[in-house]
Parts: structure tokens; sequence; C-alpha cells
């Protein structure tokens, strides 16, 4: 799907057939109240809408305060090999040389997530698909909002998966979770063979730096391609 932006709907009505109403209340759901769409800023924010149709935008503002730098991905483990370890560090520092603010003393800047008003005017989808018990529903919302607010909403598509394609959706989930296991299982017995080891520091470093080599000759072709073209 691509880049999208994150929509919350707080206590604001919004059209809804009574088909899905049914859907909804035979499984005991309440109705989506999040949402995507890609007529905003398109930069994986978080906007909410409050439920006098007011458009609010999450940002992020700077405390003044210095915190423990934290990984990412906690769960995350390297698993490069040596080689690559270095060339990596290699790159990293060079790189901290041409920053402003260095990292070295295992601090970063603290933020706080601030919500702001948001005055746009634009026209926004806001498209749910949700997986509700066992089976999808599908909404489509137009939405159009001038200075922040919000004038009008109307519901254009909407649908819940029929039980056929919810059956084929299971089954295909069954034999996904199967063969995940089975590679999960394979990549296990791999990891823990007495030649792993070789591989890692042998044979990954060849494949790594021979894919840099290319992209770099690759590189040189089409910068030599394009000076040729000019005389």
């Amino acid at each position: 799907m691509g880049m999208f932006d994150t929509v919350i709907i707080e206590k604001l009505k919004l059209d809804c057939p009574k088909e899905v109403k049914s859907f909804l209340e035979a499984r005991g759901v309440a109705f989506p109240t999040e949402f995507q769409t890609k007529e905003l800023e398109c930069f994986m924010g978080l906007y909410k809408i409050d439920e006098e149709g007011q458009l609010w935008v999450q940002n992020r503002k700077p405390t003044g305060k210095r915190i423990p730098l934290q990984p990412l991905c906690a769960f995350w483990k390297n698993n490069q090999s040596f080689l690559e370890r270095i060339y990596w560090k290699s790159r990293d520092y060079s790189y901290s040389l041409l920053n402003e603010k260095d990292n070295s003393d295992g601090l970063t800047d603290e933020y706080e997530h601030v919500w702001e008003k948001d005055n746009s005017t634009v026209t926004a989808f806001l498209y749910a698909y949700d997986l509700i018990k066992d089976k999808y529903l599908t909404l489509d919302y137009e939405c159009i909002f001038v200075g922040g607010r919000l004038v009008s909403s109307h519901l254009k598509e909407w649908e819940i998966e029929s039980d056929k394609d919810a059956e084929e959706r299971l089954q295909g989930d069954i034999e996904y979770d199967i063969k995940w296991k089975k590679h999960s299982e394979e990549r296990k017995k791999l990891t823990s063979s007495w030649y792993y080891p070789l591989i890692k520091e042998v044979y990954n470093p060849f494949v790594f730096f021979s894919k840099l080599l290319l992209q770099t000759l690759g590189n040189d072709l089409v910068k030599l391609s394009y000076k040729l073209n000019k005389l």
C-alpha cells in the first residue's frame, strides 16, 4: 500500500449501514475507530478527529532533556560477519564525522508527543480493513475538511467478507503457518550446526562484498555512458 497516515475517529458518528451495524452487533464489536488515508501528509503520521469534527495531528517536540539511546528494535540481534561489522563500523564512523551532533556519549534528545490542530482544507478518503472475529469488514469514507473542520462525510463503499472468501483465507492462513513453522525449524537446525559459523564468516562476506563490487561497477558504467552520450 505504500506510505499513508492513520486517522483515529473519537466519538464522531459516521454513516453506518444497518447491515454493518448488525454484523458488528452479532459479534459484540464496536465500530472501527482507526482508518488509513493517503490524502494528508502521507508520512506515516497520526491524526485524529474529535467529536466536534476538528482535525488534529500528532507532532514530536523536544523537551530539552537528554536520555539514554535505545535500539530501535530491542529484540534485534546483529548476526553479521566480522568483516561486515568492520565495514559498517567504518561507514558509521565516517557518517558521524559529518553530523553536528554526536551520540558517542550514549545519549540522545528526548521528545514528547503533542496534539496540534491541523487547518488543512482537503478531501480525504478514510479506509478501514479490519478483521472482525471471523470476517473482514471494509469501509471507505469520503471526508471533506475546510480549515481543519469536517464539513461532510460520505460512505462510498463497504463490504463484508463472504463465507467462501473467509473459508479460503482461513485455509491459506493455516497453510502459511505450516510452511513458516517448517522454515523456522530448518533455520534453527542450520544455525545450530557446526558449519554455520564457517558460512557466516566466509560465505556471507564473499556474497556481501561481491554485491558491493558489482554495484560500484554498475554505477561507474552508468556514469561513463552518461559522459559518452554528452560528447
